[in-house]
């Protein structure tokens, strides 16, 4: 069943496996896209770091930038720039889980419609009993779906952070400051967030630990894009971002074969078989909109 994506609040657990929560608390950490006051002075701070750096970037130019004084900024922001700093970070993260949220989404409602209109298809059958109706509808899953779904968190996270103008600036200009983060002091933390945002919607497919570790190769497959882009000299075009068609041929030759291969170990399946659909304990991500 699909889920509502429309959200401005998210917590996730950093203690033990990754996992979505509804609380705060220790060893938690929260991600929230900033509104009203703070909203504001969030985005002139992007807007700041994508026309000047974050290490050139003052309060003073924030403040600018936003039509309100520097106190009311600290006001806002007792912690100054690494509060604001951390607060553009989570707001853009926060937008991006949205919009892949939203997609993925898009696909399960589709593929709701597509099993009911199996059902009634197989309602039309005399003689069908309920098992056999049952054996029916699971056999129209197929490796399709978690293709689908892969291919289209790949294509939307690749394009969303490989088309931010601010990220590509920081990239561009202050790599040292911009790439530690996300490929090396702080990587782990990166997959850990990202695998835990994937996993609710790869365990109707995968255990609820091969939902993680694909959750990982796919953030894996979409930063190693992001720091090494496409590069075709014999077309005369310079690094670029892959489409669409370029991720589904990596998710069909890499990904697919790897995720077949954690569900036989785990499964004691045949080697090959396609994954299923199976039930899993991990909570799904209900993702709706907080009172602030």
């Amino acid at each position: 069943m699909a889920r509502s994506a429309v959200s401005e609040r998210r917590e996730i657990s950093t203690e033990g496996p990754p996992r979505w929560a509804s609380g705060c608390g220790s060893g938690r950490l929260e991600l929230e896209i900033a509104s009203g006051q703070r909203g504001d002075i969030a985005a002139a701070a992007l807007r700041c770091f994508g026309r000047y750096g974050i290490g050139k970037t003052t309060i003073d130019d924030v403040a600018r930038e936003a039509g309100c004084s520097r106190a009311t900024v600290y006001r806002t922001f007792p912690g100054g720039k690494d509060e604001l700093s951390s607060t553009v970070v989570e707001t853009e993260v926060a937008r991006l889980f949205e919009a892949i949220a939203l997609r993925l989404d898009a696909i399960q409602g589709l593929d709701a419609i597509q099993g009911l209109d199996a059902i009634q298809g197989l309602d039309a059958i005399q003689g069908l009993d309920t098992i056999q109706r049952l054996d029916s509808i699971q056999g129209l899953e197929s490796s399709d779906g978690l293709e689908e779904l892969l291919v289209a968190v790949a294509d939307e996270a690749v394009h969303r952070i490989g088309g931010h103008p601010e990220l590509r600036f920081l990239i561009a200009h202050e790599p040292d400051i911009v790439l530690p983060r996300i490929a090396f002091s702080q990587f782990d933390t990166v997959l850990a967030l990202a695998s835990a945002f994937l996993a609710p919607y790869l365990t109707p497919y995968l255990s609820d630990e091969d939902a993680r570790r694909t959750g990982e190769w796919m953030t894996r497959v979409v930063i190693s894009y992001l720091i090494c882009p496409i590069s075709a000299p014999e077309s005369g075009s310079g690094p670029h971002l892959p489409d669409e068609d370029h991720l589904r041929r990596v998710v069909r030759s890499f990904v697919l074969p790897g995720v077949i291969a954690l569900r036989s170990a785990s499964a004691g399946a045949a080697p090959g078989s396609v994954p299923q659909p199976v039930q899993s304990a991990v909570p799904q991500v209900h993702l709706s909109p907080q009172v602030h």
